[in-house]
């Protein structure tokens, strides 16, 4: 069963006020459309108004959880314009908030996923952690969320020796129920079953120019940059390696995996940057070589031009034989019997009208019929021959539908139906048809098959060749008295289609002409109506 499940703009699991809906079937999710924007607050504006002290109330209050950061950055960039130089003590005060605000941050993140797949026990025991972190952020800053400690040029608060030695003592209280956290998030077989499928993702962040590059890493972790970024910030070696020493081996030995990774994915990427540029060589060549061949195309019909003169000469001579064919054709059409002359247009309407009351019929009897239709000896297949109950003219199967439904045409008579309402007329029956078949008589005229053909194929002849046999076709049209013609031209180029209607516009017997509609063979043919 599909469906769609709207999520938001308010809901426990969101962070932020989004809409989407999720178009599920059964329990996977297919699709889904994200909507954003539903809390736009108009910080931007409101910053223009203030100085830069008072901005900074105004840039903590972007988000709750992460309000030191948005701080942090603000205060930098504004230090960065005026050349504000931040003494060594205010960068460590920064530093420990920013460093407590990612600890809470990511204990938050990774309780409320929990939450979201069910594991309710693992949720209240991370967030049981982050209440420790929090506690500490309170004592240094006075609040919870929104701390205050960015101040243009430095910290706004200074942190003493006795909230250091406690600082120092809580981290050392973390890393016991941190690594039983992680055992359990790597482990556990409730998180593995319902976090199946999912996989590793990361936003690409570049440490020369501390910003992210808001690239999608699909498989790949990400990395914190921790150390990166401060030593870019000038911090002390000293202070990072004592920092490295503290983390174990297996985090270290990770860490190094994954900038193996990112090495080698960014090698990859300039491989696939030369194959792309290969490749637009490559395309610009192709171009190039074109540009060529139709400059070549240009000078081959320049000097076929030459020989114009000698073609409109033969030309004359296939007329004059033609006006002397047109004639022995007019004696013949006079000394044909009166039922010969008696198919014209209301003929040909009454028997169009009567197969296609036959099919109809066929269509309406065809759950009536009390003799069942013989399974098949095989599966019926485009070009086969099959017979349909109740009207008499085999139809030509010209297509097999993805579902199974035949696209079926008998004489002008194109229509569909399934396999099980049709009988196919096996090999052996259609080759003793053909037998029977009476075998078709030329006429002196190439691309005439009667003295008044409704239909012509030039598909593969020159455009001169075809303006012969077009005009000889017209003429015959004429005196055969016939209000429509078709002419099949196919499609290609185009350049016989529009030669072949140079010639029907110059052509003073042609009432007007068209391209054909679905059914009829499209632009590949034009249907001619005759004065």
């Amino acid at each position: 069963m599909s469906y769609i499940v709207p999520i938001g703009p308010y809901h426990p699991a969101l962070e932020e006020p989004i809409h989407a809906k999720l178009y599920t079937e059964g329990e996977v999710i297919r699709d889904a459309d994200v909507f954003v924007g539903y809390n736009h607050r108009g910080i931007e504006k409101l910053a223009t108004e203030r100085n830069a002290i008072q901005t900074l109330v105004l840039v903590e209050r972007v988000c709750g959880i992460c309000s030191h950061s948005h701080a942090f950055t603000y205060a930098m960039c504004v230090e960065n314009i005026n050349g504000i130089e931040v003494p060594k003590r205010g960068q460590y005060i920064r530093v420990i908030t920013a460093e407590l605000e990612r600890l809470h941050s990511h204990f938050l993140w990774l309780g409320i996923a929990c939450h979201i797949i069910g594991h309710d026990s693992m949720f209240m025991h991370i967030w049981d952690e982050r209440e420790l972190v929090m506690d500490l952020l309170e004592k240094m800053t006075g609040n919870r969320v929104n701390y205050a400690m960015v101040t243009i040029g430095g910290a706004r608060r200074d942190i003493s020796d006795e909230l250091r030695r406690e600082l120092l003592a809580a981290c050392d209280k973390l890393k016991a129920p941190l690594d039983r956290i992680t055992e359990i998030a790597l482990t556990d077989k409730t998180i593995a079953m319902r976090t199946k499928g999912v996989i590793n993702a990361s936003c690409e962040f570049d440490v020369e120019t501390l910003q992210p590059t808001y690239r999608l890493l699909i498989g790949i972790p990400g990395k914190s940059n921790a150390f990166a970024i401060s030593r870019r910030l000038g911090l002390p070696d000293e202070v990072i390696t004592n920092a490295q020493a503290q983390m174990s081996k297996d985090s270290v030995r990770f860490e190094d995996v994954l900038t193996q990774l990112e090495a080698k994915r960014q090698a990859l990427e300039k491989r696939e940057q030369e194959t792309d540029r290969l490749y637009r060589q490559r395309e610009e060549d192709a171009r190039k070589a074109r540009e060529f061949r139709e400059q070549m195309q240009r000078a081959k019909e320049n000097a076929r031009s030459r020989g114009e003169a000698e073609a409109k000469r033969i030309l004359r001579d296939a007329r004059s034989a033609s006006d002397s064919v047109f004639a022995e054709l007019e004696r013949m059409r006079k000394e044909q019997a009166k039922a010969d002359r008696a198919i014209n247009a209301n003929e040909a309407r009454a028997e169009l009208r009567r197969q296609l009351n036959e099919a109809e019929d066929a269509i309406d009897k065809r759950d009536a019929r009390s003799e069942p239709i013989p399974k098949p000896s095989r599966p019926i297949q485009k070009g086969d021959l099959v017979e349909i109950p109740g009207v008499s003219t085999p139809a030509e199967v010209v297509g097999v539908g993805s579902d199974g439904t035949l696209q079926l045409k008998a004489g002008i008579l194109k229509m569909k139906a399934k396999a099980d309402e049709v009988r196919l007329i096996e090999d052996d029956e259609r080759a003793a048809m053909k037998k029977k078949a009476p075998k078709p008589t030329r006429t002196a005229v190439t691309g005439l098959r009667t003295a008044a053909s409704r239909e012509l194929d030039i598909r593969g002849m020159e455009t001169l060749e075809a303006e012969s046999v077009v005009e000889t076709f017209l003429s015959t049209a004429v005196m055969g008295h016939l209000e429509t013609v078709t002419i099949i031209h196919g499609k290609g180029t185009g350049a016989l289609r529009n030669a072949v209607h140079d010639i029907l516009r110059r052509n003073k017997n042609v009432k007007s002409f068209r391209l054909g509609v679905y059914g009829e063979g499209e632009n590949g043919v034009t249907v001619v109506t005759m004065k």
